[in-house]
């Protein structure tokens, strides 16, 4: 068989032997350089990753029996749809090619060799659709579609596997039932349910097919009743089956919590609806053909939602009913069948992915526009071939203006896949979407936790710059969605851990406690941030209240402004230690300096200094090493330098009072919402770790006085005592706690008390 193309007057040729080759070597020019991507957006959902391994498919083969009895992944928040072969096929690699590092860029090239057998698969059904006749259309069909930019969140993702397979196999389906309707052979039959099956339970998006399927045979075959009663059954009963195992087999049903910022009409009626719906079709349509951006996830901020009429909405719903009107009148004619077949393709396809009968999550997608997007390349190929003119000379042009279009878009697009930051980066900068760059800032905020004690391997002045842009990012997606509290939360942390401003992080954090009180997260986060707060300022204690550096018109202040500057160099002081693990040499000094600037990119007062902060850490630590100055902490010079606020003694006594209030009361909230947290633990170690004693004492002195103190109480009071040197007070302390242990009387209080009477002889004998 020969394959025609009109080319400018002449007619070219191609060998159908040929025909597959040039479709694989089409899909690895597009997307070739995909196979060194690692992983990207939600590839933990399906698979073993390098940050989370999938129970399941880390079983291999073993794990393929449990694959058909879950849901595809299940998470604290939320269980997933049921879609048991997509894991599968990743449970088989496992069991294959091992561990996740070496896996990811098989994982890669298989998705290719899927998406080159999607096209030869898609080429020949489109062959026995349409007959014998338009082989070289089916061609031209089958390269357009495989080369939209639109397919390269699909090809890209790992997790968008299910997409493939479920259109890989409903092409099956329906290559299937024409062959059942051409030979009349019942295994075509048997066939096309048990590929429409496989579909499903890849991924639900194959569900249109149930219509396509029969309107295709009405379409392009002699009508007969008979033989779409045979298919129509043979579909209903891939989906009677679909419905009995994942009822029969599913442990847990679907949990999903929608939120406005994956779309606001999670909280729009019906009618409400309608105008997205439009707005939702044109959108698919233009992105499909010629998208000028493409995002990873678009949400609130990436598109217009209104559920408002307008002007607009009206010129799309007449546009939409006037095709409506085309296609009935082709078919009554009979008349550009294959063109309204391509439109009702799409629209069938795309119906539930435009918010009508139920909103979607990210309101459009990318990959939602996959199986759909065939219809549209139908539509186009077909038009183009009706008139004479464009099919001999314009076509051609047109098709290799495209295609170098799409190769250069889909490039940069697997360029921009390569990796979870890569993807964030790349479409933060084009989108306001508030869960792009609420992905940023956590795709940030994972890589600083990962790196923030590895001193050895990572360049201190480049963490810093993650962290301003972890901040950008977070208060990007905050401006857009104010109600954002996991970011807003993970603002806080940002503020605190790494930026020491406390009471930034306080700020957010006391709103959002105010905003969602049952929200632990935010709360345990509240009191950590009160607990550093009290740390910093009683660690500054003598810097704060030094009347060497008394300042007549600010002295009188009870401020905590100099705190962030504070905490940055407690920050400086407690992480410089790791620096110097292998004692003061040039390397140690060189990458202690490189922090320095770092945390000058953030402070407004250590970037004033001058010389420079970091040059005159620098400086200060060469002088030791080279023995001219003799040992000394270095920090307390910035200190000295850096404070801008001082208060007297006594205003510095009720200041940290109040602060260790602030810490109880927002414990003793803790207890009361969350009696399982464990913040009390976390709240004694940071206190030990910082020996702030008197902090320790005074809380759980409160914990006492409530009625609701243990003997461990009594202990952790003793124990400070003894560390603050009092040993009668320490006594006072465990005698009372030993009291307590008794009333208990069993064996584990007995063993404690043997103790602390044996700790107790230890403070008397010194």
């Amino acid at each position: 068989m020969q394959l025609e193309f009109p080319f400018f007057g002449r007619v070219f040729t191609l060998s159908q032997r040929f025909v597959y080759p040039v479709l694989i070597l089409w899909v690895f020019l597009f997307y070739g350089n995909t196979i060194k991507n690692t992983f990207a957006l939600d590839d933990e959902l399906v698979t073993c990753t390098d940050r989370q391994e999938h129970p399941l498919v880390s079983k291999g083969i073993r794990g393929i029996p449990a694959i058909f009895s879950t849901s595809y992944a299940t998470n604290e928040e939320q269980n997933y749809e049921y879609r048991p072969v997509v894991l599968t096929t990743f449970a088989i690699e496992n069991s294959l090619f091992g561990s996740s590092d070496a896996w990811v860029h098989i994982s890669h090239f298989i998705q290719l060799l899927l998406y080159a057998l999607l096209g030869i698969i898609l080429f020949s059904t489109l062959n026995s659709l349409f007959g014998p006749s338009k082989h070289g259309i089916a061609f031209v069909i089958t390269l357009l579609f495989l080369s939209l930019p639109i397919h390269s969140e699909v090809v890209n993702s790992l997790k968008n596997r299910d997409e493939l397979l479920s259109m890989l196999f409903s092409l099956l389906a329906l290559r299937s039932a024409l062959r059942f309707v051409d030979s009349r052979k019942w295994k075509s039959l048997l066939f096309t349910l048990l590929y429409l099956l496989l579909a499903l339970l890849s991924k639900k998006t194959a569900m249109p097919m149930l219509v396509i399927i029969p309107i295709a045979l009405v379409f392009f075959r002699s009508f007969s009743w008979k033989s779409v009663a045979y298919i129509s059954a043979s579909l209903l009963g891939a989906r009677i089956i679909f419905g009995l195992l994942k009822k029969g087999l599913i442990e847990t049903d679907k949990i999903r919590e929608f939120s406005i910022v994956e779309n606001p009409a999670f909280e729009y009626s019906f009618i409400q609806r309608i105008p997205l719906f439009f707005d939702s079709v044109i959108w698919y349509v233009k992105q499909s053909i010629l998208p000028l951006d493409l995002q990873c996830y678009y949400g609130l901020g990436s598109f217009s939602v209104t559920p408002a009429f307008t002007l607009g909405t009206l010129i799309i719903a007449t546009t939409l009913l006037i095709t409506l009107g085309f296609i009935l009148w082709s078919v009554a004619k009979k008349t550009h069948t294959e063109l309204s077949f391509g439109l009702v393709f799409f629209f069938l396809a795309i119906v539930g992915a435009c918010n009508l009968i139920f909103p979607m999550v990210g309101i459009v997608g990318e990959r939602l526009a996959f199986t759909a997007s065939l219809g549209l390349c139908i539509t186009i190929v077909f038009l183009l071939n009706q008139f004479s003119t464009i099919k001999g000379k314009i076509a051609p042009l047109l098709f290799i203006a495209f295609s170098m279009y799409s190769l250069s878009m889909v490039f940069l697009r697997n360029g921009s896949w390569s990796d979870r930051l890569s993807l964030y980066e790349s479409d933060s900068s084009t989108t306001k979407s508030a869960k792009v760059h609420a992905l940023l800032g956590q795709e940030l905020q994972y890589q600083i936790n990962q790196s923030w004690n590895d001193v050895q391997s990572e360049n201190q002045e480049a963490i810093y710059s993650q962290v301003i842009r972890a901040k950008q990012a977070y208060e990007n997606a905050l401006h857009v969605y104010p109600d954002y509290n996991k970011i807003t939360s993970n603002l806080a942390a940002i503020e605190s851990s790494f930026l020491c401003d406390e009471r930034a992080s306080l700020a957010l954090l006391n709103e959002l406690t105010k905003k969602q009180p049952d929200y632990q997260e935010a709360w345990e986060n509240r009191l950590v941030s009160q607990v550093k707060t009290y740390i910093v300022w009683k660690r500054n204690e003598g810097f704060l209240t030094d009347k060497s550096l008394k300042n007549p018109s600010i002295y009188a202040f009870d401020s905590l402004s100099s705190s962030s500057v504070l905490g940055l160099l407690s920050q400086f002081e407690e992480r410089g230690k790791l620096f110097l693990a292998e004692g003061l040499n040039p390397t140690s000094i060189a990458q202690l300096s490189a922090y320095a600037a770092g945390q000058a990119t953030w402070n407004k007062t250590l970037a004033e200094l001058n010389p420079s902060y970091a040059k005159q850490v620098n400086q200060r630590l060469m002088e030791l090493y080279t023995g001219k100055k003799a040992s000394y902490n270095i920090v307390d010079d910035f200190r000295k330098n850096a404070v801008g606020h001082f208060v007297a003694p006594d205003r510095f006594a009720t200041i940290s009072d109040s602060l260790i209030d602030e810490i109880i009361a927002t414990k003793v909230m803790i207890e009361q919402k969350f009696p399982e947290s464990k913040l009390e633990e976390l709240t004694d170690t940071y206190l030990l770790n910082a020996l702030r004693y008197e902090a320790i004492i005074a809380i759980h002195k409160h914990q006492i006085k409530t009625g609701k103190g243990k003997a461990k109480d009594f202990v952790q009071i003793g124990n400070s005592y003894v560390n603050l040197g009092e040993k009668e007070k320490a006594i006072r302390s465990f005698n009372r706690a030993i009291s307590s242990l008794r009333k208990m009387n069993n064996q584990a209080a007995n063993e404690e008390i043997a103790r602390i009477e044996s700790y107790i002889q230890k403070i008397n004998n010194q």
